[in-house]
């Protein structure tokens, strides 16, 4: 396991080269609760939808923070750290732990200045549904993470990652609950967004946060993300196994 929490450790050390990246995704998260929140929230006649939309919108950048170290391989890849890994005495399995598990705590440590700021405007009444809201994240980026490194492994070019992760982040984020609950939604999206794992966990945090304004059964939606991190890192591990030493990158 060694092996493992070094892959972790390093991984979570790049944190601190990316503090203006942060920082600008920050600014923007303030824009949208400060101004596109409140501006919808008064064109939108939903009771308290301001409430709603605040979690949405961190489910949403959760999202796309796992999507983004997830994507952090494929540099990886390109400045050939993928050899030198292969030449440490690290077994491949915790190798490749190591990078889900460090790409999805992350993905959480980056988003905590969204989610501080979300916990300041609709309060918490439960320090266990707090602990259970960060478990619930957490689940959902290590399925992220899981899945983006995995297309990237298959597919070993930065050009197409590019395009095909730029489609899966639009249709995942626009046909999901992140921003309209699913009672208003046309039937022939209530299909995708009932199905969508961002849906669920927006909707589980929603449960644990506000304690209400939730589509889906807490029970279902936890279930699905603990499906989605142990099915994906299950995925991820066959196919780095197969793919790892195989192929170029372009």
């Amino acid at each position: 396991m060694r092996g493992m929490f070094l892959i972790i450790e390093k991984d979570l050390r790049k944190i601190r080269r990316y503090k203006f990246f942060i920082t600008m995704r920050y600014t923007w998260f303030i824009i949208q609760v400060l101004v596109f929140g409140l501006a919808i929230s008064k064109i939108v006649a939903l009771k308290d939808f301001y409430r709603y939309y605040l979690v949405g919108v961190y489910s949403s950048i959760l999202f796309l923070m796992s999507i983004y170290t997830g994507y952090d391989i494929i540099s990886e890849a390109e400045y050939g750290l993928f050899d030198y890994y292969l030449s440490l005495p690290i077994p491949r399995k915790e190798f490749i732990m190591g990078k889900i598990i460090g790409s999805g705590m992350s993905s959480l440590i980056y988003t905590t200045p969204m989610l501080i700021t979300i916990l300041s405007l609709i309060g918490v009444n439960s320090l266990v549904n707090l602990i259970l809201a960060l478990f619930s994240a957490l689940l959902f980026s290590l399925g992220i993470s899981g899945l983006i490194i995995s297309i990237t492994m298959m597919v070993k070019s930065g050009d197409i990652s590019d395009i095909l992760f730029g489609a899966i982040s639009t249709l995942l984020v626009r046909l999901s609950t992140v921003y309209y609950p699913i009672a208003i939604m046309p039937d022939y999206y209530k299909i995708f967004a009932s199905i969508n794992p961002l849906s669920h966990a927006a909707e589980l945090l929603r449960f644990l946060l506000i304690g209400e304004y939730y589509s889906f059964p807490p029970e279902i939606t936890i279930t699905l993300l603990i499906g989605l991190a142990i099915g994906m890192s299950s995925i991820a591990s066959i196919i780095i196994e197969k793919v790892i030493e195989g192929g170029v990158w372009r």
